[in-house]
């Protein structure tokens, strides 16, 4: 009947055709029939599943047969279509082709799986207005998995580290060795877990048993698997470790809250040798040689050391629990900390002289020189390569006592407390590519930290300085990076470079200093400082000097509030100032000593200043002119005067976090300048007048978030959609030259990611965070990262750009 009918039409449509064209067309017609309707079909499935592995496929034989009413293989195509019928757990999904057309007769559904595991599943195929098939009940399991290093040959045990090549994410990095001459990565913490070929990573979390790394997903290669980045804030090698032995671990991988996948727990994750250390008290104790390569030494109890040396690569002290603290004897013996200068008996408690090695301990020092010395007392690169200090906590109280002395290359402090009574926190006097993470210093008579000439390429993200003596931050020399610190309460300027250049600070704040905020130093070129909030300085909230050749600088997206002067060009040249809110400065904008090529562009917010622009003997191009901050030259701001911000920030808070709960306490009586549930809060002079808190001043807990009324504020860089194209102030065309490279405005690149090279600028190839408001506080940093679509430009291509949603 079928035929019959399709022959009735095609006469209808042949109307007016000649006998030939109809002819033709019947043919063709007649090799498209089929030769049964949908309704007298019938279905067979071959392999009927009857239990599978999560996010597996089912079965790799599965398919469904189609015949016609005499029984023979349907040979014309046929679309035949999978949907679940009965789902025990009510969020499953069906991955794989979910409709397939047969071939043959045959319809191949051997990728289809279940990403949930449960008892009792059962799967419809069915043709539209034909027939359908129902499979039996049947169940998925949870997959087994293994946790194995991602670099076996050159990365498997804890003390190993790799060659990085910073163009490559880490699934296209090389399995190979090179402890000495690069900049190299943690193979130790980078573990793999793979997944099937058929998973994804959508939806898919982990959970660990001892909950000590941070883990992210893949699917970008040809594999999909889990990887750890390196350990959790407050997590270390401790948590890995008995006196002896390492502890078990195991990671399940979930998805809608139910674990699809599990490792069995395991010890031997890493296989180093570990070994329970005694240390040397007594009077008359040698110094303690640490010798045995890839060993990790451990102490369980507290106890005075007279010295320790880490004699070999590879080496490490862990202090187990949260109490056990190394202290000093009366005396030390005779630690050489400067091999390389024979002898030169230079006194340090704990010295670490060869690559790899890693310090995590508890240390109370109370003599002169170095609590912790790392280097060979060479310049620039060092034969100690790779070295780590982390989740320490190291307290001096000598005054002429350093924290750490550091003169090593690819060195890195994570995770770390240092308070001192002594000279510095942390010296850095040589070695390129340091990186600090996660670090708060307090104290330091002449500064608390101090990065010299000598120290290059050296990043610093979330770094808290408070309390110095001196400055806060001291980086002078070249390429220097400073992302989502606090720097603040400390008698001299908060952050001030010396002879500098490509040096970068965002996302920061650096409030309440005796001195100058931020003083980005003489004989500056291609600067780059975005996102800041330098507020209640009594000098000037940032000093601006003189640029070199190489390229522009940029003061972009800053709040400068509460300051002596908020910003001050002092013999500075070739600088570009965007999208910046002065308010309540005694003096909002200062240009002198022959500033010139001074180029203001975006908002320029002008409120409550007691004056807003002064000119001594600016230099040809200062960019703006009068008192009232007119516009010259090639300056196109929008001023605004009118608009007030007062309550643009969430000020004065109690905070449940810091033992002051209240958030008021006096200075004499503050113990707790750690502690606080935002990054964005700190401890302000009394309601955030100028100067550092001391003496009998009254202290409070302010809060520098951007409030939701802050209009003029708010995405002056253009607000983005998750899955959309990315706003235009971050294409690939809004690029400036620093750092021998381009960098794209307005984004700052994702720290400690393993992707790109932790240097905080945007660049191709990198993952990023897009800044679209005016100071420290781009959104919610609690709520998951979204995603915009970057558009490619000339210099600039392959970048990934995040952002913080509101909530």
């Amino acid at each position: 009947m079928r035929k019959v009918r399709l022959f009735i039409g095609f006469i209808i449509l042949a109307v007016g055709l000649s006998g030939c064209e109809v002819a033709e067309r019947f043919v063709a017609l007649r090799s498209k029939v089929i030769s049964s309707s949908p309704s007298s079909f019938t279905l067979e499935i071959v392999n009927t599943p009857t239990s599978a592995f999560a996010l597996s496929a089912l079965d790799t034989g599965l398919k469904i047969e189609v015949y016609d009413e005499s029984g023979s293989l349907v040979l014309e195509p046929v679309v035949i279509k999978a949907e679940i019928v009965d789902d025990p757990t009510g969020l499953a999904e069906l991955f794989g082709d979910l409709e397939v057309t047969t071939v043959g007769g045959i319809a191949d559904f051997g990728a289809l799986g279940l990403d949930l595991p449960a008892t009792g599943y059962t799967l419809r195929f069915y043709i539209d207005d034909g027939p359908e098939l129902q499979t039996d009940l049947f169940d998925v399991v949870k997959l087994d998995v293994t946790v194995a290093a991602a670099f076996p040959i050159n990365g498997a045990n804890f003390m190993d580290y790799l060659p990085r090549v910073t163009t490559k994410k880490i699934h296209e990095q090389e399995d190979r060795t090179d402890l000495s001459s690069s900049i190299n990565f943690h193979g130790g913490e980078i573990r793999k877990v793979v997944l099937p070929d058929t998973a994804n990573c959508d939806g898919l979390s982990v959970e660990e048993t001892l909950t000590a790394f941070r883990w992210a997903c893949s699917d970008e290669g040809s594999q999909t698997f889990f990887y750890s980045l390196g350990f959790k804030d407050g997590k270390g090698l401790r948590d890995l470790l008995n006196s002896n032995s390492f502890k078990s671990n195991s990671v399940a991988i979930k998805k809608s809250g139910i674990t699809v996948a599990e490792s069995t727990l395991s010890s031997t994750w890493w296989t180093n040798p570990v070994t329970p250390l005694t240390l040397n008290s007594g009077a008359a104790d040698a110094v303690l040689s640490l010798n045995t390569s890839g060993t990790i030494y451990t102490v369980s109890a507290s106890a005075a050391t007279r010295g320790i040396q880490m004699d070999a690569t590879k080496v490490a002290l862990v202090t187990l629990g949260t109490n056990t603290v190394i202290s000093n004897t009366a005396s030390l013996g005779a630690i050489d900390c400067q091999t390389m200068f024979g002898g030169a008996q230079s006194v340090c408690m704990i010295a670490g002289g060869y690559a790899g090695g890693w310090i995590e301990a508890k240390i109370n020092y109370t003599l002169s020189a170095r609590a912790i010395y790392v280097g060979t007392g060479s310049s620039f690169t060092s034969a100690v390569n790779n070295f780590r200090v982390h989740n320490s906590e190291i307290t001096t109280t000598h005054a002429s006592s350093y924290g750490a002395y550091i003169e090593a290359g690819y060195f890195k402090m994570t995770d770390t407390y240092i308070k001192t009574s002594g000279v510095v926190g942390i010296r850095q006097v040589s070695g390129y590519y340091g990186f600090y993470n996660n670090l708060h210093v307090s104290g330091g008579s002449v500064y608390g930290v101090w990065s010299g000439t000598s120290a290059w390429f050296s990043s610093f993200n979330r770094l808290t300085v408070e309390n110095s003596g001196g400055h806060g931050f001291d980086g002078s020399g070249y390429y220097k990076t400073v992302l989502n610190s606090k720097i603040f309460n400390n008698v001299g300027s908060g952050a001030r470079f010396g002879i500098s250049q490509d040096n970068t600070v965002q996302n920061s704040i650096v409030s309440n200093n005796g001195g100058d905020g931020l003083d980005a130093g003489s004989s500056t070129d291609s600067n780059y400082f975005s996102g800041n909030f330098m507020a209640n300085n009594t000098g000037a909230g940032a000093v601006m000097r003189a640029n070199g050749v190489s390229g522009r600088s940029f003061f972009e997206s800053n709040v400068v509030s509460n300051n002596g002067t908020g910003i001050l060009f002092n013999g500075a040249e070739e600088w570009t100032v965007s999208n910046n809110i002065f308010r309540n400065n005694a003096l909002a904008v200062s240009i002198t000593s022959g500033s010139t090529d001074l180029l203001w562009t975006g908002k320029l917010i002008l409120d409550g200043n007691t004056a807003s622009c002064s000119f001594t003997s600016a230099g040809a191009s200062p960019g703006l002119s009068g008192a009232a901050c007119d516009n010259a030259g090639a300056s196109t701001a929008t001023r605004l005067t009118t608009t007030d911000t007062s309550a643009y920030w969430t000020g004065v808070v109690a905070d449940t976090a810091n033992t002051h709960a209240t958030g008021v306490s006096t200075f004499a009586a503050l113990t707790d300048w750690r502690n606080f549930s935002s990054r964005f809060r700190l401890w302000t002079k009394n309601l955030a007048a100028r100067g550092r808190c001391s003496g009998a001043d009254t202290c409070n807990i302010f809060d520098f978030s951007l409030t939701s009324t802050a209009t003029e504020a708010r995405f002056v860089n253009g607000t983005p959609t998750n899955g959309a194209a990315c706003p235009a102030s971050i294409n690939g065309t809004e690029s400036f030259d620093i750092y021998f490279s381009y960098a794209l405005r307005n984004a700052m690149e994702i720290p400690n990611d393993l992707i790109g090279n932790d240097n905080g600028l945007c660049q191709s190839g990198e993952a990023c965070i897009f800044k679209p408001h005016i100071g420290a506080y781009q959104g919610d940093e609690n709520l998951p990262l979204q995603s915009c679509e970057f558009q490619n430009g000339t210099n600039l291509t392959n970048i990934k750009i995040y952002y913080y949603p509101e909530t």
